[in-house]
């Protein structure tokens, strides 16, 4: 949860790449694909503490659907075996 002093904090590159345990390079990557929003501060980017936690619930989200998709998978796989050990 954010407090609201933090509200209009921000980070530098290797604080978040830190945050998110990868390298610049990777969070580089993030940016250029629009996946993390941030703005020019004079020579460096900063990302809005803000902007940083609606990535982490939205990679926190897909993950989770990502992992239900796979059980799903897993589960129809295991119906279908079943039914064709059935009919044999």
């Amino acid at each position: 949860m954010i407090h609201m002093p933090d509200i209009e904090k921000e980070l530098t590159l290797s604080q978040v790449a830190s945050r998110l345990n990868m390298s610049r390079a990777h969070l580089y990557r993030l940016l250029d694909r629009g996946e993390i929003s941030s703005h020019q501060v004079g020579r460096e980017l900063r990302i809005g503490l803000v902007d940083l936690v609606r990535f982490q619930k939205r990679r926190d989200r897909d993950c989770e659907e990502l992992a239900q998709r796979f059980s799903r998978q897993a589960s129809t796989r295991a119906e279908a075996t079943g039914e064709i050990a059935a009919l044999l």
